[in-house]
C-alpha cells in the first residue's frame, strides 16, 4: 500500500522570535505554490502577527500541519524527505501492520544497515582482538601465563575499558543526533567535551589498576597469578588513555558515515600488535609484560592515526568550528546519559568478566578454560550483535535528529531479523567446531577437553545475545541508557548471576553452572529489551532529540549577543545558528506528528545569568573535579610504590616449582626463594 500524499504542508520563513510567543501556535497568510516532489501542495508563509510580536525560526524543509483538520489527517510519525544534508529519509512504502515494522520496506533498510554495519562490525572485531591476540601469544608460554593474562585482561576490561565504553554511550546519543540535525558543527563541541570528560574519568580507573594485587587477593585469587596480573596491569596503565581516545575518535568518525577509515586503521593496529607480541615474547623474551607493552604501543598508534585523519577531514569545517570554552559547559547532559550508560555497560560486561574471578577460585584449569570461553563468546558478540548495535545506534540517532519517528522502527525491525538469522549460523559453527576452537588458544589437553564440553552451552544463547546487542544499540541511540542499566541489573544480577553462583558453589556444577546462569540471564535480558523497544514512543523521542541538539547553555553565548538577546527575551537565550524551532498547536492536546512541536515541560529553558560569574563557578567545579581524580591516582601510585600491607602481613616465597609458602624476609627465609610476593590479609 502506498503512502497517502494528500496533506497540505507549509514551509515557514526564517523570522525573528520573542520568548513569550516562542512555543505558541501561529498562523500565516499564505499563497499556493506548485506541488513538491511528493505531490503535496506547499505553502510558503510570512509572519502576520500584531505589532511587537515575532515568530519562531523554522528552517526551510521543516513541515507543519496547516490546520487542526489537516493535522488529524497526518498519520502518526508522518514523514517525508527533509533537507538535512547527508541524511536520507525515503518515502513510506508500507502502512498498517507491515508498515509498523518495515515502513520503508525490508530491502532498503537492510542495504543501508549492511553498508554501515559491515565495516563497523569488522572494526569492532578488530578492536576486540587486542585481548585475544595477547591471550593467544601468551598461551604459548604455558598454562600459568594464559591464566595470568586472561585474569589481567578481564580486570582491565571491567575496571577500565567497560567504564570508558559506558561513558561514551553518551557520544552514541549526542554524536548521532547532532549529526542528524542541521547544526552539524556542534559535533565539534561534543567531541571536545568527550575528550575532557574521558581524560578525567581515566584517572580513577587507572588507580584501580595500580592496586590490582590486593584487590585480586581479596577476591581469593591465586597469589602467584595475582602478582603477575598486577605487574601486567602496571604496564597497561598508559594504554587506558590511548584506548579511550581511540574509541572516542572512532565513534566521531563513524557517526559521520565514514566507516572505512577506522576499519583500515584498526587492521594496521592489530597487525602492529601481533608483530610486537611476536618480537617481545619470542625474540626479546620479555615474558608476559611484553604483551602489555605491545598493547599500549598499538593503542597509541591507533590514537595518533585516527586523530591525524580527523585533522584532515575537519579542514572542511562541517563538524568542527574551532576550540571553544563551551567544552566546559553542559556536562550535565553528558553525565545524565553517561552515568546510566556506564552502569549499563559495566553491569553487562562485568557479569561475564566476573566469571574469570569465580573460575579462579575453582582452579587454574578452570580459569584458563574460562578465558577461552569468554573470548569466544565475546568474539561472537562483537562480530555480529555489537557491530549491528552500533550501526542501529547511529542510524536511529540520525533519524531522530532529522525529525523522523518512522525511521527508528524500520531500523530496529530490520536489524533484529538480520541478527536472528545470522545468529543461527553462529550456533551451528560453534557446535561443529567445538573441539577445534580451543586449540587456537592453548595446547593443554585438559583445558581443550573442558572447553569443548562447555562451548555448546555458550552457543545456546547466541540468538538472545543478538537481541541484546541490537536493542541496546537502539536504547543508546534514543538516549534511554537508564532503562538499559535497569534491565541489565535485574536480569543479570538479580536473576542470572545468583542462579549461576548457586549452581557453582552449592550444586557443585563448576563452570557448567556458571554458564547455565549466564544463559538464563541473557535470555531474559533479550526478551525484556525486545519488549521495551516495541513500546517506545518514537514521536516523543524526536522531541527529546531536538531538545538535546538545539538548547545551548546561556553562558556559552558571547557577551555582546547575550546583552542584546537578554534584554529582548527576559530570561531565554537562543543560539543564533541553531534557533530552528517548530510551532505547537493552539491547545495542550497531544499530537501524533513529530513535526508539530511541543516543548516538554520536563526540560526547562536556559536561564539568563551573569556570564562571567556563571563561567567562573563552572570552571571552579571543573578544576575541583580534576584535582580530586588526580589526587586519587597519586595516592594509588604511592600505595603501589610503598605497599603498607607487606610489613603487616609478611610475604610469600615463590619456589622454583611454582608453589609458594608464607615467610618473613630475613635470615629465616628459605634459600631457594625465586622471588618474594607481597601478601594481603584475606
Amino acid at each position: 500500500m502506498s503512502f497517502p500524499r494528500t496533506n497540505k504542508i507549509r514551509l515557514a520563513e526564517h523570522t525573528p522570535v520573542t520568548h513569550d510567543d516562542r512555543y505558541t501556535n501561529f498562523h500565516h497568510e499564505s499563497h499556493t505554490e506548485p506541488t513538491d516532489h511528493f505531490g503535496v501542495e506547499v505553502r510558503q508563509g510570512s509572519s502576520q502577527q500584531g505589532s511587537g510580536s515575532q515568530w519562531p525560526l523554522v528552517s526551510r524543509g521543516r513541515m507543519l500541519a496547516e490546520s487542526d483538520e489537516e493535522r488529524q489527517q497526518l498519520l502518526p510519525g508522518d514523514i517525508r524527505r527533509t533537507e538535512v544534508p547527508g541524511i536520507e529519509i525515503p518515502d513510506i512504502v508500507h502502512t498498517g501492520w507491515l508498515g509498523r515494522f518495515f515502513p520503508f520496506g525490508f530491502c532498503y533498510e537492510f542495504k543501508k544497515l549492511v553498508q554501515l554495519a559491515l565495516p563497523i562490525t569488522i572494526t569492532s572485531l578488530i578492536a576486540f582482538l587486542s585481548g585475544p591476540i595477547s591471550i593467544i601469544f601468551c598461551g604459548r608460554l604455558g598454562k600459568s601465563a594464559l591464566a595470568t593474562v586472561g585474569l589481567a585482561v578481564s580486570l582491565f576490561n571491567v575496571t577500565g575499558f567497560a567504564v570508558i565504553t559506558g561513558l561514551l554511550t553518551a557520544a552514541d546519543t549526542l554524536f548521532s543526533q547532532t549529526f542528524g540535525s542541521q547544526d552539524k558543527w556542534k559535533m565539534g563541541i561534543q567531541l571536545q567535551r568527550a575528550f575532557a570528560i574521558v581524560s578525567i574519568c581515566c584517572f580513577p580507573c587507572a588507580a584501580l589498576h595500580l592496586l590490582a594485587e590486593p584487590i585480586l587477593r581479596l577476591l581469593k585469587q591465586d597469589p602467584v597469578v595475582a602478582k603477575a596480573a598486577a605487574d601486567y596491569l602496571l604496564y597497561m596503565v598508559p594504554g587506558l588513555w590511548f584506548a579511550a581516545y581511540a574509541q572516542m575518535f572512532t565513534k566521531y568518525i563513524q557517526t559521520q558515515n565514514r566507516v572505512l577509515p577506522p576499519l583500515f586503521i584498526g587492521i594496521a593496529t592489530n597487525a602492529l600488535n601481533a608483530l610486537l607480541h611476536y618480537v617481545l615474547l619470542f625474540v626479546v623474551k620479555t615474558g608476559v609484560k611484553g604483551s602489555a607493552i605491545s598493547q599500549v604501543a598499538a593503542y597509541a598508534f591507533q590514537c595518533v592515526v585516527l586523530l591525524s585523519y580527523i585533522l584532515v577531514i575537519e579542514r572542511r569545517g562541517v563538524t568542527w568550528n574551532g576550540w571553544t570554552n563551551k567544552l566546559w559547559l553542559d556536562w550535565g547532559t553528558w553525565f545524565k546519559l553517561a552515568m546510566p550508560g556506564i552502569f549499563m555497560t559495566t553491569l553487562e560486561w562485568s557479569i561475564f568478566e566476573m566469571g574469570s574471578i569465580v573460575a579462579g577460585t575453582i582452579g587454574e584449569k578452570e580459569l584458563a578454560t574460562q578465558a577461552i570461553l569468554f573470548n569466544v563468546e565475546s568474539m561472537c558478540f562483537t562480530l555480529l550483535p555489537f557491530g549491528f548495535g552500533v550501526a542501529v545506534s547511529i542510524r536511529l540517532g540520525h533519524f531522530l535528529g532529522a525529525g523522523s519517528s518512522v525511521g527508528p522502527r524500520s531500523v530496529l525491525s530490520v536489524a533484529l531479523v538480520t541478527v536472528w538469522l545470522i545468529s543461527m549460523l553462529f550456533v551451528l559453527t560453534i557446535v561443529l567446531l567445538r573441539w577445534h576452537i580451543p586449540k587456537i588458544f592453548t595446547t593443554d589437553s585438559d583445558v581443550i577437553q573442558l572447553a569443548a564440553s562447555l562451548l555448546p552451552l555458550v552457543a545456546a544463547f547466541q540468538i538472545f545475545d543478538g537481541s541484546v546487542g541490537v536493542c541496546s544499540g537502539a536504547i543508546r541511540g534514543a538516549g534511554l541508557q537508564f532503562i538499559g542499566a535497569a534491565v541489565c541489573f535485574v536480569t543479570l544480577y538479580v536473576i542470572g548471576g545468583p542462579i549461576g553462583l548457586c549452581l557453582v558453589f552449592l550444586a557443585g556444577m563448576k563452570l557448567n553452572g556458571l554458564w547455565a546462569g549466564l544463559t538464563v540471564g541473557t535470555i531474559l535480558e533479550g526478551l525484556v529489551y525486545f519488549t521495551i523497544c516495541q513500546c517506545i514512543n518514537w514521536d516523543t523521542q524526536v522531541i527529546l532529540a531536538r531538545e538535546r541538539t538545539k538548547v545551548v547553555d546561556s553562558v556559552a553565548v558571547d557577551a555582546e549577543n547575550e546583552a542584546e538577546v537578554g534584554c529582548q527575551n527576559a530570561g531565554y537565550i537562543s543560539d543564533q545558528t541553531s534557533s530552528h524551532f517548530l510551532s505547537t498547536a493552539d491547545d495542550d492536546e497531544s499530537i501524533s506528528s513529530p513535526q508539530i512541536y511541543h516543548r516538554p515541560a520536563t526540560i526547562p529553558a536556559p536561564i539568563f545569568v551573569d556570564r562571567p560569574t556563571k563561567f567562573r563557578k563552572v570552571m571552579a567545579s571543573r578544576v575541583g573535579l580534576i584535582v580530586s581524580v588526580v589526587a586519587i591516582f597519586i595516592v594509588a601510585a604511592c600505595l603501589r610504590a610503598f605497599p603498607p600491607w607487606s610489613k603487616s602481613y609478611g610475604s610469600l616465597c615463590l619456589l622454583p616449582n611454582g608453589t609458594y609458602v608464607s615467610v618473613s624476609r630475613g635470615p629465616s627465609a628459605p634459600p631457594n626463594c625465586a622471588t618474594f610476593l607481597t601478601e594481603f590479609l584475606y
